[in-house]
């Protein structure tokens, strides 16, 4: 399971190591995830952080969840995926946030005081591959507007799909099986002799 202790720990990205091997998956170095987190931080000139897209697990600390309304992205299914959800000859699709329409989902607000380690944490979660481009965008709800973090897809990731047919999307849904196999409190990828 993807845990707070496995993202810390970096056990994710040690058990990563067979795919990155064989060309299934291409890290983000630790220097531009570091960059990444930084550039974000310095576009917010407001110390108030709120993250929106991670609704199914954080696994992170938050003091608040606000549900909202965010413009100008919608969920899709747009990224294949050979890993997770997915396998080389049989990949799988995950939703991303992409351009265009609307989008309801959840935002969570981090404490002050730990700001930093929380959002490392993040980082290391959602930014390993290049896959998402962290975006500061506004969320609309009920007492008004906030800005949140969120990470909407990379257009120029190689795994993007775009506009897949329909038919297509369910053949891959229905379809695809993972390769990850869940191990205790950390995702495990297969011996390598199994690949």
């Amino acid at each position: 399971m993807l845990t707070r202790e496995s993202i810390q720990n970096v056990a994710i990205r040690r058990h990563l190591e067979d795919a990155v091997r064989f060309g299934l998956f291409e890290p983000m170095s630790d220097t531009a995830r570091r960059d990444s987190l930084e550039a974000t931080i310095a576009a917010n000139p407001v110390r108030e952080v709120w993250v929106g897209s991670l609704m199914w697990k954080p696994a992170f600390h938050f003091q608040e969840r606000r549900h909202g309304l965010i413009r100008g992205y919608h969920r899709k299914f747009c990224l294949r995926t050979a890993l997770g959800r997915g396998e080389p000859r049989n990949p799988g699709l995950m939703l991303a946030l992409d351009n265009g329409g609307s989008c309801h989902g959840v935002a969570f607000r981090i404490a002050p005081e730990v700001i930093d380690e929380e959002l490392d944490i993040i980082w290391n979660r959602e930014m390993l591959a290049g896959a998402y481009r962290p975006r500061w965008l506004r969320v609309l709800d009920a007492r008004g507007e906030f800005n949140a973090i969120t990470f909407v897809i990379n257009r120029t990731f190689k795994h993007y799909v775009g506009q897949l047919p329909e038919s297509e999307t369910i053949r891959l849904l229905a379809t695809a099986s993972g390769r990850l196999v869940h191990a205790g409190n950390i995702w495990k990828i297969p011996s390598s002799n199994s690949i």
